[in-house]
This record gives structure tokens, C-alpha cells and sequence, in this order.
């Protein structure tokens, strides 16, 4: 006789994206208001590359409105920062469990279960 044993199903919570989404506006909102220190850093720092050379100071064309700076530097802050966001979280959670999973102590006692009888 075969039989197969259901789990009851944990309840997603329905905030989780909401809660993704608040971090993810916060991170953008950190890369917005440290852009300004950040353009300063690029534009004043000298840093030369072995043989490649200079790479700071970085000049930004002076055709461009200092609130395009600022969104330039603060998308590409917004991108390192959601990257290492996401290396972190991928590196904390757990994989989900499936259906189809099953933990080997699990099965171990089914079949000291079945020797027994």
C-alpha cells in the first residue's frame, strides 16, 4: 500500500516585495544623495594605473547639467550596490523546497521502519 504525506504549505507573506522594493529605493536613495562626495572623489583624486596610467581624475563633459552628473554617477553607484545586495541575499537564503525533495534522514527511517516489520 502506497500512500504519499502532504505538507501543509507555509503562507507566502505578501509583503516580502514590498519589503524588496522599500531596500532597493533605499539603496537608490543612499547612491543620489552620496553621488555629489563621489563626483568630488572622481574629479579630485589622482590615481595612476601601472602601465595603463591615469585613470582619476575622471573629467565629466562640461556640456552636461550637474543634475546629469549626478544621475550618471548615482545609477552607476545604484548598480554596485544592487549587485553586491543581491550576492549577499543569494548567499543567506535558502533554496526553496520542492515537491520533490526529501530529506535523506527521512527516508533513512522509513526503512528502519520497514526492517523492523
Amino acid at each position: 500500500m502506497s500512500y504519499q504525506r502532504y505538507e501543509p504549505k507555509k503562507k507566502n507573506n505578501p509583503l516580502l516585495p514590498l519589503i524588496g522594493f522599500v531596500i532597493m529605493a533605499l539603496g537608490g536613495g543612499f547612491s543620489y544623495l552620496a553621488a555629489p562626495g563621489v563626483i568630488n572623489f572622481l574629479e579630485t583624486t589622482t590615481f595612476v594605473f601601472g602601465f595603463f596610467g591615469p585613470i582619476l581624475p575622471i573629467a565629466f563633459p562640461s556640456d552636461w547639467p550637474p543634475l546629469l552628473t549626478r544621475g550618471v554617477i548615482a545609477g552607476m553607484m545604484f548598480l554596485v550596490i544592487f549587485t553586491v545586495m543581491m550576492i549577499v541575499m543569494f548567499a543567506i537564503m535558502k533554496p526553496p523546497k520542492e515537491e520533490s525533495h526529501v530529506d535523506i534522514s527521512d527516508v533513512r527511517k522509513e526503512v528502519q521502519a520497514r526492517k523492523k516489520r
